[in-house]
């Protein structure tokens, strides 16, 4: 019969079974034997990690290769009996091990460790995660004697929004495209929408004004307003191309018929209660970025609008700010239709039109300002085919006046935005317009302690 009848890890001071980064962990160890036994040492290891897989694109051969890495956070050994395990008493040329005597019985060690403020919340993804575990053991005079199972205990990095430029002002964006067919102009489809702010945290609302105008001659089959949520694998985000895509919730709207136009008057996009903070900051593997999308699907194939708008998640909500209280209900989340009244009006041809001031739609924090205006010239749809021609062109005076939006930004910054850690830019632009699969199978690989 073992002698060890239970070794276990036991953390004390969670109280939502979650720890903060700086924040100082305790705990005890729970040993129970059934006889009196010869040791070395009991230790307990305690472990953070990041494990990440993405494929990427060589941009000098244009191969693709698979690739693997891992970042160590924590690597910290706790004696609780015995010396530090591997050191041994040199008795002139023998070596003996260090002996301790352990009477039968429970016994029960506390031990304690701090977090470090630097390291990555821990996350769970398809392709990569970043965990946090204790782990104790027994050695014997012999070896390894035996080994409790694996504690994880999730981490938190806080994230507060007041530290962030910008995160309280509003965000709009706005676009049109001409419709032609047979060489012919069919008049345009508009699209517009303002958020009421940047920064939020888990449980806020997020409210979303966005007015769709159909004076072309084609039919638009649907609006729709969405939060997702993008993660990005790879330590060079320009180059990976592993990336999934998370509908958080969204609000739906059918067709608009010649002449018409929709509105979306105060809708409210509620998010979860737990959702992971904006970049992952102290992660140079894995990427995590919120958008608020505005998509705009005509009955012409590839003619559509899209206003994505960058939303920042964050731990400690902005002071000052006034959370709004959906109505119930009023958002679709999980495959739920919103019920709110469906506008269909008659109105006049002219474009949709605000008194909102143009401002960036990139915060300071994560964006660089624009230094030179005709960076701004340059288009960002690739896949375009001369049947969809932007209004909002080089040569509008309301380029030069204003700051594009985010896809719009994109191949003029290349280089700038490749001297940043996390140019979220490229990745969102790529993850809107080249679509994202969540290929491969579930990723998990953690090395014994």
């Amino acid at each position: 019969m073992a002698s060890v009848a239970r070794l276990e890890v036991c953390l004390d001071n969670s109280a939502d079974g979650k720890y903060v980064t700086g924040q100082t962990v305790r705990g005890k160890l729970v040993l129970v034997l059934r006889r009196s036994m010869k040791i070395q040492g009991i230790e307990i290891k305690v472990k953070g990690r990041c494990m990440a897989e993405w494929r990427e694109i060589d941009p000098n051969t244009g191969e693709e290769r698979q690739l693997y890495e891992q970042e160590d956070y924590i690597n910290q050994k706790i004696p609780i009996l015995g010396k530090e395990l591997n050191q041994s008493v040199v008795n002139g040329s023998d070596v003996t091990p260090h002996v301790e005597f352990i009477d039968s019985g429970t016994h029960v060690h506390s031990f304690e460790f701090d977090l470090a403020d630097d390291i990555p919340s821990s996350f769970e993804g398809i392709h990569g995660y970043v965990r946090y575990w204790i782990k104790a053991k027994i050695v014997g005079v012999w070896g390894l004697l035996d080994q409790s199972g694996k504690v994880e205990f999730p981490v938190e990095r806080q994230l507060d929004l007041n530290r962030i430029p910008g995160a309280m002002e509003p965000a709009e964006d706005e676009d049109s495209c001409v419709m032609c067919g047979c060489c012919l102009n069919q008049g345009s489809i508009s699209a517009f929408m303002r958020i009421n702010r940047r920064g939020f945290t888990p449980g806020q609302s997020i409210v979303c004004d966005a007015e769709v105008f159909n004076g072309s001659d084609v039919t638009i089959l649907s609006s729709k307003i969405k939060l997702y949520k993008i993660i990005t694998y790879g330590d060079s985000p320009m180059e990976s191309i592993t990336r999934e895509k998370v509908t958080i919730c969204e609000i739906i709207r059918g067709k608009v018929k010649s002449g018409r136009r929709e509105l979306y008057e105060q809708e409210y996009l509620v998010l979860p209660t737990s959702l992971h903070v904006t970049s992952l900051p102290g992660c140079s593997l894995i990427d995590v970025d919120y958008v608020v999308e505005l998509k705009v699907t005509s009955s012409q194939e590839r003619l559509h609008i899209r206003l994505p708008l960058l939303v920042i998640v964050g731990t400690v909500p902005l002071s000052g700010s006034i959370d709004a209280t959906a109505p119930d209900p009023a958002i679709r989340a999980e495959g739920q239709l919103s019920i709110n009244p469906f506008i269909d009006q008659d109105v006049s041809m002219a474009p949709p039109t605000t008194n909102i001031p143009p401002m960036a739609t990139e915060l300071d924090e994560l964006y660089p300002p624009i230094s030179d205006k005709n960076a701004l010239m340059s288009s960002d749809n690739d896949d375009d085919d001369g049947s969809h021609q932007s209004i909002r062109d080089a040569t509008s005076p309301e380029v030069e006046q204003s700051v594009l939006s985010i896809v719009k930004r994109e191949k003029s910054f290349h280089e700038l935005y490749m001297t940043k850690r996390r140019p979220r830019v490229v990745k969102i632009k790529a993850a809107i317009h080249e679509g994202i699969a969540n290929e491969g199978a579930s990723f998990d690989e953690e090395d014994e302690l």
